[in-house]
């Protein structure tokens, strides 16, 4: 009974200051292009998951699914990105799962002066194996908010796209993020 007097008397809050943020980019990956679609929800208490995708005209995808925290959310100018992830890869040519999935650990840093936004991000995968090597990635970000609701920007990203080899890449990418 007193489950049901509560239930009954809590207020269901709406998640007022709630964002969703939709994205699509294109990167010049040496020797093969590549694309990417992401999607974030922001919660109004700093908390945010994020799922994003990649594919190569070669035939291999990355996908990860982050959870996190944004460290100083009531902070305009500087940001602090920690958050955990879950992320597999494959190849869609061949409809294949490479051999595991992985987490890994993210952590990232941005700074923000009106509309221009630069942040740097890290995703540490926590096992060594050429699955994992794909995953790990650095990526630094420059970011123009056109409108409040449209974002552009351009993309420097440091991976391992070929899994077998223990070789980084550097690519450079454009693309667009709208928030809803």
């Amino acid at each position: 009974m007193t489950l049901l007097a509560f239930l009954s008397t809590s207020e269901a809050r709406p998640l007022e200051d709630s964002t969703l943020t939709l994205e699509a980019m294109t990167l010049a990956m040496p020797g093969d292009a590549t694309g990417g679609f992401g999607a974030a929800v922001r919660g109004d208490r700093n908390g945010y998951l994020r799922v994003d995708s990649r594919s190569q005209a070669t035939g291999d995808w990355i996908a990860r699914g982050t959870i996190g925290v944004d460290c100083f959310g009531g902070w305009d100018f500087f940001d602090l990105n920690v958050g955990a992830s879950l992320a597999g890869a494959g190849d869609w040519r061949d409809r294949a799962v490479y051999g595991q999935l992985g987490a890994g650990v993210e952590v990232g840093v941005g700074f923000n002066v009106r509309r221009v936004h630069l942040t740097a991000h890290r995703v540490q995968p926590f096992a060594s194996s050429p699955v994992m090597y794909g995953l790990d990635e650095s990526a630094v970000r420059l970011a123009y908010d056109v409108t409040d609701e449209l974002t552009l920007f351009g993309t420097s990203l440091r991976i391992k796209p070929d899994f077998e080899n223990d070789v980084r890449e550097q690519t450079y990418g454009l693309g667009a993020s709208w928030t809803f």
